[in-house]
């Protein structure tokens, strides 16, 4: 499984790494710190999902990049952040990994390559 990261702040985005890919051995696309990295980096490694600040750039520009994601890429993406978290919209590494991996059992792709 690949998850792509997009998230601007250093600290935050190596903190993700880390419970990602140390944590759960799960191997991380990214980090992305713009929309347009973080869409070419998608085009290129074809990543199952991918953890999307809410907050990226400007506001509202993580919503917009994880519906682009989604719809012409057929990305699973979570968002995180602030605004977020102010809406209830919360996803730890773990809940991701779980979700996508439930996805792809209804979906009937269980690879986790």
């Amino acid at each position: 499984m690949r998850v792509l990261i997009v998230e601007q702040k250093t600290l935050h985005a190596h903190r993700l790494t880390d419970e990602f890919d140390a944590e759960l051995g799960v191997s991380v696309v990214g980090p992305a710190r713009s929309s347009g990295e973080a869409f070419l980096l998608a085009i290129q490694q074809q990543p199952d999902a991918a953890v999307v600040n809410v907050d990226l750039e400007s506001c509202g520009a993580g919503r917009r990049l994880a519906q682009k994601l989604e719809a012409e890429m057929r990305i699973t993406c979570f968002l995180v952040g602030d605004c977020a978290s102010d809406q209830g919209v919360t996803f730890g590494p773990r809940k991701v990994v779980s979700a996508v991996r439930d996805q792809r059992a209804r979906n009937g792709t269980c690879d986790d390559s």
